[in-house]
C-alpha cells in the first residue's frame, strides 16, 4: 500500500493520518505533505527536502536505474533534482512506471503535482480560492477537509456518471469539491495561479511507413522490452513475478513472454464461473508453461456480497463489481513479497484499436458505458470534452477511468500492478501505426502467429486466431476467418440459452442465488431512503426496478458512496 497527500492549508494542531504506514512527513513553507508506504519499492519514492527544493515521488519507476546512469546520480533523489534542472517543469515525463508526486522549487516559487502517462497513480484534487489539497485517494480529502470543517457536497455529474458509464467521466469525481488529475497531466502553481498543464497525450499521428514484417518485429521487440522492465524491477527487489490469466489475448501475450525472458515457474491467478472458457483456457496455458496456477471461483456470485467493503479501494469511482471480485480473490493471498503483477489490462486496444469501422468518428456523450439508461441526465450536468476522435475519447475513458482503474486501484492497496500494453514505448509506436494494421487485430493476430505460435492455439474469448488464413469473410461489417465466425455463432448461441455462460453471469446469479438477490435487494431498499435529491432517487428507483443486474449493481454502487460519505 502506498500513497501520498499534500496541501498548502492546515491548522497546525490537525494533520492527517488516515493511512496505516507513514513512511514520511515534511511541514515546510506553508506546505504539509505525507507520504505513507509499506515500504514496497522503497528506493523508487522519497519525500526530501533541502535548501533548494522539496520532492515527493510515489510509485515504481522502472526505467530508474537507466535515469540514474544517464543523468549520472546515485538515488532517487540527486536524480528527481538534476532532471528538473535539465528539463524543467516536465521532467517527469521521462520516467516509465506507475508514478505521481510533487516538486517545489523554493527560489522560484513554483510548485509541480504530477500523475504518470495513463493516470494510475492517481492524483486527485481540491482547489479552494488560490489554495490546494492533493492526494492520492479521495478518502484522504475528504478526511482532512471534515476535519478542517470544510463542507463537500455530492456532484450530479458524478453520481449520474456511475449510473451510466459505471465509473467516472473525464475529470469529474462524485464530489464537487474534488477533481481528478488527468493521465499524462499536472498541476503547476505560481504566484498562486493553480493551473493545469499537459506533458503527454495519446493521439499520435499515424505516421509509421515501415512495412508489415518490420511492424511485427518491432511490434515483438518493443514488448519484450516492455516485459523486461518490469521482471526487472521484481527481481532487483528480490520479489516474486504474479501475473493474472484469463481467456484473453492479452494476459496471455504477458504470459508468454514472461517465459521466454525468464523462463521459470511465476503464479498464474484466474477467477471466474466454473468450467467457462476463463477457467478451462488458462488452465491449459498455465499447464503448458509450466507456471503455478491458482484459481478463485465466481460461482453463485459470492464475490458481490463484499459491498460496503469494495468502496475503502475505488472511494466509490468505480461501479463496485470490479474492485469486490478482485478482494474476494486477493485477500486469500500473502502479497508479502508479490512484486509487480504483470496483467494485459488494455492490450486489446492498443495493438488493436476501439474502431469498430475504419471512420475516424468522433467520440459521443455515452460511448462505452455500461447503460445508456441516464444518458440524457448526464448530458444534463456533464461539461462534454471535445475529444479529437472517437479512439481519443474512449482511451480516456473506458481504458483510463474504467478499465485501468477499476483493477489498479484495489492492486495498489496490496503492491503494484502494470500492464506491459501501457509502457509508454510501446503504446506510442502501436498508436503511430495506420489504423488498418491494428483494426480487427490484423497485425495483434500477425504478431502472435509469428513469433508466439504456441499462444495462437487457443481461442480467446471464443475467438480462434490459428488459422493461416485469417481475416477473409465478412461479418456485421468486419472480417474473420471461417472458424472464428463459427466460434462467435456458438458462443452467441450458448449465451441465448444459457444465462450461466462467461466470466460473470451475473443475471444468472442474481436470478438464481437467493441469499444474493435478498442481500441486493435489502440493501437497496435500506438505503435508498438516504438519497435526498428527489431527481435522482427517483431514476435510482427506476433503474434498479426496471434494470438489469449490471444496472442494479450500478445503483448499489451509488448507494455504498452516499451512505458512507453522505449519511446524516
Amino acid at each position: 500500500m502506498s500513497r501520498i497527500f499534500g496541501t498548502n492549508i492546515y491548522n497546525d494542531l490537525i494533520i492527517l493520518d488516515s493511512t496505516k504506514y507513514i513512511f514520511e512527513r515534511i511541514k515546510s513553507e506553508n506546505w504539509y505533505l505525507e507520504l505513507s508506504s509499506d515500504k514496497k519499492f522503497e528506493n523508487d519514492k522519497t519525500l526530501y527536502e533541502n535548501e533548494k527544493y522539496i520532492i515527493l515521488i510515489d510509485g515504481v519507476i522502472l526505467n530508474l536505474k537507466t535515469m540514474l546512469s544517464k543523468y549520472k546520480c546515485n538515488n532517487i533523489k540527486s536524480l528527481a533534482e538534476k532532471m528538473y534542472i535539465t528539463n524543467d517543469e516536465t521532467f517527469f515525463n521521462e520516467f516509465r512506471g506507475n508514478f505521481s508526486g510533487f516538486f517545489h522549487d523554493k527560489k522560484k516559487n513554483i510548485s509541480l503535482i504530477f500523475t504518470n502517462h495513463f493516470g494510475d497513480k492517481t492524483i486527485f484534487y481540491n482547489k479552494i480560492k488560490n489554495n490546494i489539497i492533493f492526494a492520492t485517494r479521495i478518502d484522504d480529502i475528504i478526511h482532512f477537509m471534515k476535519n478542517e470543517k470544510m463542507k463537500y457536497s455530492l456532484d450530479k455529474a458524478g453520481i449520474y456518471s456511475l449510473l451510466t458509464y459505471g465509473y467516472m467521466y473525464n475529470d469529474i469525481t462524485p464530489f464537487k469539491e474534488i477533481k481528478k488529475l488527468l493521465p499524462g497531466s499536472y498541476i503547476k502553481i505560481e504566484n498562486k495561479k493553480i493551473e493545469i498543464k499537459k506533458y503527454y497525450n495519446f493521439t499520435k499521428e499515424q505516421t509509421n511507413e515501415e512495412t508489415e514484417e518490420e511492424i511485427i518485429d518491432n511490434i515483438e521487440k518493443k514488448f519484450l522490452d516492455a516485459v523486461y522492465l518490469q521482471i526487472n524491477k521484481n527481481d532487483e527487489y528480490n520479489y516474486d513475478n504474479v501475473a493474472p490469466l484469463s481467456a484473453g489475448l492479452d494476459s496471455r501475450m504477458t504470459n508468454y513472454v514472461i517465459k521466454k525472458i525468464k523462463n521459470e515457474p511465476i503464479l498464474n491467478i484466474t477467477y471466474s464461473e466454473t468450467m467457462e472458457d476463463d477457467f478451462k483456457v488458462p488452465m491449459e496455458i498455465s499447464s503448458e508453461l509450466k507456471n503455478h496456477w491458482l484459481f478463485k471461483n465466481l460461482d453463485n456470485g459470492l464475490s458481490l456480497n463484499f459491498i460496503d467493503e469494495s468502496i475503502e479501494f475505488t472511494d466509490g469511482i468505480i461501479y463496485y463489481m470490479w474492485p469486490s471480485q478482485l478482494y474476494d480473490f486477493i485477500k486469500l493471498i500473502n502479497t508479502e513479497n508479490i512484486g509487480i503483477i504483470h496483467t494485459g489490462v488494455i492490450g486489446d486496444v492498443v495493438i488493436g484499436t476501439f474502431y469498430k469501422d475504419l471512420k475516424n468518428k468522433e467520440y459521443k456523450l455515452g460511448n462505452g458505458a455500461f447503460s445508456t439508461t441516464l444518458i440524457k441526465k448526464l448530458e444534463k450536468y456533464v461539461n462534454q470534452v471535445n475529444y479529437n476522435n472517437y479512439e481519443e475519447g474512449m482511451i480516456y475513458n473506458r481504458a483510463c477511468n474504467g478499465a485501468i482503474l477499476g483493477y489498479s486501484m484495489t492492486f495498489q492497496e496490496f503492491t503494484e500492478a502494470m500492464s506491459p500494453f501501457m509502457n509508454v514505448d510501446f503504446f506510442d509506436y502501436c498508436i503511430s501505426l495506420p489504423i488498418k494494421y491494428r483494426y480487427n487485430h490484423y497485425i495483434y493476430y500477425k504478431w502472435v502467429n509469428k513469433y508466439h505460435p504456441d499462444a495462437a492455439k487457443y481461442p480467446h474469448n471464443g475467438i480462434s486466431m490459428n488459422d493461416k488464413k485469417l481475416l477473409k469473410i465478412s461479418y456485421k461489417g468486419r472480417m474473420y476467418s471461417l472458424k472464428s465466425i463459427l466460434d462467435i455463432l456458438k458462443n452467441k448461441y450458448r449465451n441465448s440459452y444459457n444465462k450461466k455462460y462467461g466470466m460473470n453471469p451475473i443475471d444468472y446469479w442474481y436470478q438464481n442465488n437467493i441469499e444474493l438477490k435478498n442481500k441486493l435487494d435489502t440493501y437497496y431498499l435500506e438505503n435508498i431512503k438516504l438519497v435526498k435529491d428527489e431527481e435522482i432517487k427517483d431514476d435510482m428507483i427506476n433503474l434498479y426496478e426496471r434494470g438489469n443486474t449490471k444496472e442494479k449493481i450500478q445503483v448499489i454502487s451509488v448507494l455504498i458512496l452516499i451512505k458512507k460519505y453522505f449519511k446524516e
